[in-house]
């Protein structure tokens, strides 16, 4: 799958703030090449929230928004719901962005 929306939201960030994916990755403690193949769709987002967030506060993006277009569901939410309401809500989120 694709995060189209993800890569939207990194890329206009990184070009809007003048800021290269070198800077970036370091902020995020993840290797260049690695979000440079995110960036192209070569790989999917992060699975780790935490390197998410790093992302998100670099680039000042919402964490939530940028949590939820690589997929994920905020750890925060996880508690309040069951599986099955995480997994409606994400689809749902996901359907709206266009992404399914």
């Amino acid at each position: 799958m694709v995060y189209k929306e993800f890569i939207k939201k990194i890329k206009e960030a990184i070009n809007q703030k003048k800021y290269t994916l070198k800077e970036a990755a370091e902020y995020a403690k993840i290797d260049v090449s690695y979000l440079s193949k995110i960036i192209s769709g070569k790989r999917n987002p992060p699975y780790e929230e935490e390197t998410i967030k790093r992302i998100a506060k670099f680039l000042d993006i919402d964490e939530d928004e940028l949590l939820f277009s690589a997929g994920r569901v905020p750890n925060k939410y996880l508690q309040n719901f069951s599986s099955k309401e995480i997994l409606l809500c994400l689809k749902q989120y996901l359907f709206n962005k266009k992404f399914l």
